[in-house]
């Protein structure tokens, strides 16, 4: 019966039907989230149909497609029990998921956006829609600390185990020099850091310290993300170093970015890219 909650093996095994007979029409399948459900989902699905072409992550729920000929198979969290599993033809997922990215900056909600982040294992077409660079800092803020609190929940959840991404933020050196900071994400760890290499000699200890990074690392100080509410402070932290060079996020740009596996890109962080 649509709708029913079955276990797990089952509710993959008619999804995997659904994609292979081209049904878009199907229900979704719903399958009751909980501790490590997400995995146990990515892993029935790619014992049946092999890997996903698409890792990513919302606020609220994760984000994972497989792909059939022209169809998706798509993974996410329907309400805060419960996960989806649905067949969508990709061109009509494209236009329903660029809605969520047209609203104006200053009424978005980021917890309503379909991805903060995701890595492509393939070229992906079309491309997914991003936000527009954010106005001012305190939006550009609310971003970043949606995006890092995404990685901290569901990078572990959905990403093999030895899976990794990363990427830094650079000033254009509009004040006293170019500055960096970085967002490094492998396995449950999550970190965000700032190179101290720019200026003629290191910040005091002391100094770095008060500012609330927690350990030096070969140049770059470091802050470990222990827990998914942490991860506004983590935002802060990072805004706080940008802004003793930036005037404004015009002044910034996305570098370096890396991954494995895939490509990443971050529709929900309101930032320019490189």
């Amino acid at each position: 019966m649509a709708g029913r909650i079955r276990d797990l093996g089952e509710a993959a095994d008619i999804a995997c039907r659904h994609l292979a007979h081209a049904d878009t029409d199907a229900s979704p399948e719903p399958i009751p989230d909980g501790p490590g459900a997400v995995r146990s989902v990515i892993e029935a699905v790619c014992r049946r149909i092999g890997a996903p072409v698409v890792y990513g992550g919302a606020v609220r729920g994760p984000y994972v497609r497989w792909t059939m000929e022209d169809r998706t198979l798509l993974l996410t969290r329907n309400t805060a029990t419960t996960l989806h599993l649905a067949v969508r033809e990709p061109h009509d997922l494209a236009q329903a998921e660029r809605q969520h990215f047209e609203p104006d900056l200053h009424d978005i909600d980021f917890a309503r956006l379909p991805y903060m982040w995701r890595l492509h294992l393939h070229p992906s077409w079309p491309p997914p829609p991003r936000l527009a660079a954010a106005p001012d800092w305190l939006t550009l803020e609310a971003s970043l600390a949606a995006l890092l609190r995404s990685c901290a929940v569901y990078a572990p959840q959905v990403l093999p185990s030895r899976g990794h991404f990363g990427f830094n933020i650079t000033t254009n050196g509009a004040g006293n020099g170019s500055r960096t900071v970085g967002v490094a994400q492998s396995g449950p760890g999550l970190t965000v850091l700032v190179d101290d290499w720019a200026g003629p000699e290191p910040t005091p200890h002391d100094e770095m310290l008060r500012r609330g990074w927690d350990h030096p690392l070969a140049g770059w100080w470091g802050h470990d993300v222990l827990d998914p509410d942490e991860t506004a402070h983590a935002a802060e932290l990072l805004i706080n170093e940008l802004r003793l060079d930036a005037r404004t996020p015009t002044d910034l740009r996305l570098t370096d970015t890396s991954a494995d596996p895939g490509r990443l890109v971050m529709p929900g962080l309101t930032l320019a890219p490189a």
